[in-house]
């Protein structure tokens, strides 16, 4: 049964090496977070009890990702986050009043990516 996502919308990207990559970009108020940060759980817990976890492509995982976050103010804030919990780390806060910005990056050969689009709903 595939899952929707309504924070994370991927943009899909193949290479020469057949490597696809899959990156989503979201920016919500604080109150949002939590929403967010449930669709990068789910992405992340899929993909590792899937795929095993994450690790460089070229070392021989069948899976990698990239995650960023920030608060957009002057200048801009990184936010500290534990990858695996796929959430704030601990202590971390985000300002009531400013919007914050998640990447996700995933990167996979075709099972990966076929097996992602599927229980994600992603179109290609």
């Amino acid at each position: 049964m595939s899952q929707a996502l309504d924070y994370l919308v991927f943009d899909v990207s193949d290479d020469a090496d057949e490597v696809h990559t899959f990156d989503a970009m979201a920016s919500v108020w604080p109150a949002q977070w939590p929403a967010l940060a449930s669709e990068w759980r789910a992405v992340l817990h899929w993909a590792r009890r899937h795929f095993g976890p994450e690790g460089p492509l070229d070392e021989g995982a069948l899976w990698d990702v990239d995650v960023q976050a920030w608060v957009e103010a002057s200048p801009v804030q990184p936010l500290g986050l534990d990858m695996a919990h796929a959430d704030l780390a601990a202590g971390q806060h985000l300002p009531s009043d400013q919007r914050c910005t998640l990447t996700l990056s995933l990167s996979g050969g075709a099972e990966f990516a076929a097996a992602l689009r599927q229980q994600f709903d992603l179109l290609d």
